[in-house]
């Protein structure tokens, strides 16, 4: 739950920098830098996928160990207990969610009819049956340009070459990727609101980048082109798919009709405004992630140093104490230099996976002496034994008595 709670945090504040920055740079340096500007979500996701910078620890000390012993006691639910409902939640609406995209690229594509293919030299053309807002670019693994029924009749030489030239912009370009993975990110995260209007905000950045794309090097035929949109019929647009005409915003598309093509000089600037950006907040997520540590445990003893402040010792598991079970746990925490934990790990536990759970998960609240060096403070690593033991009972225990050995 945490992991999803931190991609959701990235997520949104991603997202929610391109959509503060995607019209004011579409204005000064063209639909294309707009366009590129969604490259960020996904490169911060894939930046919290790499490891974590390391962080040097000073070498592993000791602290006393802790014998927590419980009589009668009924301990909480564990952390994977309480998150597992959460999580089911989670899955199932990425399952819903996964399949209702599925249901309108079929629903789609069934719209089309039966596909007849177009003899051409160097695009792969089919004509559809019926029309859904075509011409349009549809298939992932094999993509194909599918034409409306009557596409030599509606549309003029001129405007059916621009439509063509519109079409395989998306292809070249790789537009179905990217909307693949645009879908796929919506359906991880269903529950969010902010990635709906993302999407949505990203399919429009990706038809007005495209129009300018092909206008660039057919400035005189803005006419033309405009024109072709409003003759065109108007169709769903699937998630895996690029229509020419569907239900985004004709206006604002044709608005950008009226905006001359930019200069070289504000292009290359706007291809280094993304790439700064995108390669400076992937380091930025990736910089921010808890800092892995990769110091070698010290060879010397463990030295024993002093607790200053009271442990917190984890619940008796239910189980076990049902079972009149007892065990061990060997744990290592790194420590920040203000005392609080960083990093739980399990170095040793007998019986295996039994006390785990409540020994990190108490082990996450504690506040530790930090070692020190040069006389400050420093982030260091110590090992904690927890032993778990029944006590016997007393000669008349009262009913739900807690004992703790020191």
């Amino acid at each position: 739950m945490l992991t999803l709670l931190i991609v959701t945090v990235v997520l949104s504040m991603s997202c929610l920098s391109v959509l503060a920055l995607r019209l004011p740079v579409r204005r000064r340096l063209g639909a294309g830098a707009a366009y590129g500007l969604w490259c960020l979500p996904p490169l911060c996701l894939l930046a919290m996928a790499l490891p974590p910078p390391s962080g040097g620890l000073l070498p592993m000390h000791k602290v006393a160990g802790l014998s927590v012993a419980l009589l009668g006691a009924v301990p909480a639910r564990g952390e994977g207990a309480q998150a597992m409902p959460w999580l089911l939640l989670w899955a199932l609406g990425v399952l819903a969610c996964l399949c209702w995209q599925a249901r309108r690229q079929h629903l789609f594509a069934r719209t089309l009819g039966r596909l007849q293919r177009v003899p051409h030299a160097r695009l792969p053309l089919y004509r559809a049956e019926h029309d859904a807002g075509l011409p349009a670019l549809v298939g992932l693994l094999r993509p194909r340009i599918v034409l409306p029924p009557d596409f030599e009749l509606r549309y003029s030489r001129p405007q059916r070459a621009l439509l063509l030239r519109h079409e395989n912009v998306h292809r070249r370009r790789g537009d179905l990727p990217c909307n693949a993975i645009a879908t796929l990110l919506l359906c991880l995260q269903w529950f969010n609101p902010l990635a709906y209007w993302a999407v949505a905000a990203f399919r429009r950045d990706q038809e007005i980048a495209c129009d300018a794309r092909v206008l660039a090097t057919r400035p005189g035929q803005r006419r033309l082109y405009g024109e072709a949109m409003l003759i065109a019929g108007v169709g769903v647009a699937p998630p895996l798919g690029c229509p020419w005409r569907s239900r985004h915003p004709l206006k604002e598309r044709i608005e950008m009709l009226k905006q001359p093509a930019p200069a070289t000089r504000q292009r290359c600037i706007g291809l280094l405004l993304v790439g700064l950006l995108a390669g400076g907040s992937a380091y930025a997520t990736w910089a921010a992630q808890p800092a892995k540590s990769n110091a070698p445990m010290s060879k010397a003893a463990p030295r024993e140093i002093s607790q200053p402040y009271p442990l917190s010792k984890p619940a008796y598991p239910k189980d076990a104490f049902a079972k009149g079970q007892s065990g061990r746990v060997v744990l290592l925490v790194d420590v920040r230099a203000d005392g609080s934990v960083e990093n739980v790990v399990v170095k040793e536990s007998q019986p295996a996976g039994v006390f785990d759970a409540v020994s990190v998960a108490a082990a996450r609240q504690w506040v530790l002496q930090p070692s020190t060096k040069d006389g400050k403070a420093v982030a260091g690593r110590v090992q904690v034994p927890i032993t778990f033991e029944l006590d016997p009972p007393a000669a008349d225990p009262a009913p739900g008595t807690a004992l703790a050995r020191r």
